[in-house]
C-alpha cells in the first residue's frame, strides 16, 4: 500500500435513501465499517473481523499514506475529471 499509495481510493457505492425506515441504523453500520477500516489502516490495534478466524492487526501506515487513501487521492482525481 505504501508503494502504490497514489493509486488507492477509499470509497463505497452504498447509498441509503433518507426516507428508508432503517436509515439511521444503516448509517451507523456504515460509519462503524469506515471506522474499522480506518483503524486497520492507520493503527496497529488488533480487532476481530467478521468471517475471519482470530484477530487482525492493523497496518499502521504513515499518516501521509492514510490521508491519501481516505482523502487526497480522491481530491486529486475528481478535481481533474470532466463530467
Amino acid at each position: 500500500m505504501i508503494k502504490y499509495q497514489d493509486r488507492i481510493l477509499y470509497g463505497t457505492d452504498v447509498t441509503i435513501p433518507e426516507e428508508e425506515p432503517e436509515f439511521e441504523s444503516k448509517s451507523r453500520d456504515l460509519a462503524e465499517k469506515w471506522r474499522s477500516n480506518w483503524i486497520y489502516l492507520a493503527t496497529d490495534s488488533t480487532q476481530q473481523i467478521k468471517y475471519l478466524p482470530g484477530k487482525v492487526k492493523g497496518l499502521h501506515l504513515p499518516k501521509r499514506v492514510v490521508d491519501k487513501i481516505f482523502h487526497k487521492n480522491a481530491d486529486r482525481y475528481f478535481t481533474n475529471v470532466k463530467l
